[in-house]
């Protein structure tokens, strides 16, 4: 029993030493976080939702949560999905109110089936007017038109769109022209052109000629009144009534040589503004061999919409100035309290409670040192939800530390040197106790059997003195 109870003193012990918290717990690096448009995990899981489409992706931009992602690296030909980059530099750089006199040269670049507005040879027209034919009917004259009065011409336009491409992270997008027209070497991705389309959204001139349903463009020394209605039939009833779809904010459509539809979409459905992207729908033909019977690529979008929104919402979970957690300080008068600095939203099922999630703090056991000012980027935490990692914030410091003024203050090194001398202290007691044990128990056999011999040798003397 003594030495059953010296082993389990000596295990508790061992036992008794920390662990740090990233060493036993899954941190966001390891590919199951959703926050980001390059999230490795999607809310909606990885399995083919919908059958007609190349490649899908589908973002919320509140909480910065991928919801869904298809081939969303593969390389696509984007078609008229190019102009939502031509409209993001035009919002951000041109003079709506300028106006830009059409230049022959430019309009004998566009081929004569190509979707236009009917630009003439010296018409003059503002740069408004240009970006609304261009965002809502899709007019590549004025794609053309509006890049070659922006930069001078429009290869310098072109090479400004890769160059903001590359700014924005877009890895596998190669522009060729301003307006999608096929070339072969013009490609795009769907995880790209999302993170296009969600940076043009961020800008209001964008974002209002996005979703414009119908646009008058004003009469010019060349036209009269010209009338613009949107091609995308989720945002109109014009042409396509049973594709309408209110939650649809804005929407630029584009069709490949081949003929299968792009459809790219803002949305607002309940907590959630959500862009998606698709490629590759294939329409279906009447009898008849020409009419379309049914349009691909619409229905599918509303099915994404769906999936995203019915069982999902948008939850606050780290609050502005939310006091998190606090971490010692070396040399320090006080421990640090950590928040974040801004507020922290995350989809989420509807069912779920911020009860439900786990905060992980995948720094707590980085040595900090005083002094330390209020504002100081600390550390992190991660919020997750079942094996999920659904949020991140950097954490700061909300107050003060100064340093103590003594002549030795022990570093965590030091702390843990210290406490392992502690501990063969006391594993050197409990030896030295158990060696006294040993001890007095041979000292009292030792004097038992000099007793025992002492007896037997009085007996013996009486019986012989009988």
């Amino acid at each position: 029993m003594k030495k059953f109870c010296l082993l389990w003193m000596v295990l508790s012990l061992i036992l008794a030493v920390p662990v740090s918290a990233s060493e036993t717990q899954p941190t966001a690096m390891d590919n199951i976080s959703c926050y980001s448009l390059d999230a490795a995990q999607a809310v909606l899981g990885k399995e083919e939702l919908v059958e007609n489409a190349d490649s899908i992706i589908v973002y919320e931009r509140n909480s910065s949560t991928l919801m869904y992602a298809w081939n969303a690296d593969e390389r696509v030909y984007p078609a008229s999905l190019v102009k939502i980059m031509t409209g993001l530099i035009v919002a951000e750089e041109g003079n709506m109110d300028e106006a830009v006199t059409v230049k022959e040269s430019i309009l004998s670049q566009i081929p004569s089936d190509a979707a236009t507005t009917g630009l003439q040879p010296e018409e003059v027209i503002s740069v408004k007017d240009l970006y609304y034919c261009m965002m809502v009917s899709s007019a590549n004259d004025a794609a053309a038109v509006l890049a070659d009065h922006l930069y001078g011409s429009q290869d310098a336009f072109i090479a400004r769109m890769n160059e903001y491409a590359s700014e924005l992270g877009c890895t596998g997008t190669n522009f060729k022209n301003v307006h999608g027209l096929h070339e072969d070497d013009q490609y795009t991705t769907v995880r790209d052109m999302a993170k296009i389309l969600s940076a043009a959204l961020d800008n209001p001139i964008f974002t209002t000629a996005f979703g414009t349903e119908k646009y008058t463009v004003n009469p010019t020394n060349k036209s009269e009144v010209r009338y613009l209605v949107t091609g995308n039939y989720l945002m109109s009833m014009d042409d396509v009534e049973y594709y309408y779809d209110s939650r649809v904010t804005g929407g630029r459509t584009g069709v490949t040589n081949e003929g299968y539809r792009n459809i790219a979409v803002s949305a607002e459905t309940g907590t959630m503004e959500l862009v998606c992207i698709l490629t590759g729908a294939e329409s279906t033909l009447a009898e008849n061999g020409y009419s379309v019977e049914v349009f691909g690529g619409y229905d599918e979008i509303s099915a994404l919409l769906d999936m995203s929104s019915d069982n999902y919402q948008v939850t606050q979970v780290i609050y502005d100035e939310q006091v998190l957690t606090q971490m010692p300080v070396n040399g320090g008068e006080c421990d640090v309290v950590l928040g974040p600095d801004t507020s922290v939203l995350a989809v989420l099922p509807t069912s779920v409670k911020t009860t439900d999630l786990t905060y992980r703090y995948p720094n707590q056991s980085v040595d900090l040192n005083a002094p330390i000012q209020r504002g100081e980027q600390i550390s992190s935490v991660e919020v997750w939800y079942k094996t999920t990692c659904v949020a991140r914030s950097d954490l700061y410091a909300m107050n003060d530390v100064e340093a103590v003024q003594t002549e030795s203050i022990p570093s965590s090194e030091q702390t843990v040197q210290r406490d392992l001398k502690g501990l063969w202290i006391v594993l050197g007691v409990l030896a030295g106790i158990a060696v006294l044990v040993l001890v007095l128990r041979l000292i009292s056999r030792i004097r038992y059997r000099a007793a025992s011999r002492r007896s037997r040798h009085n007996r013996a003397n009486r019986r012989r003195s009988r």
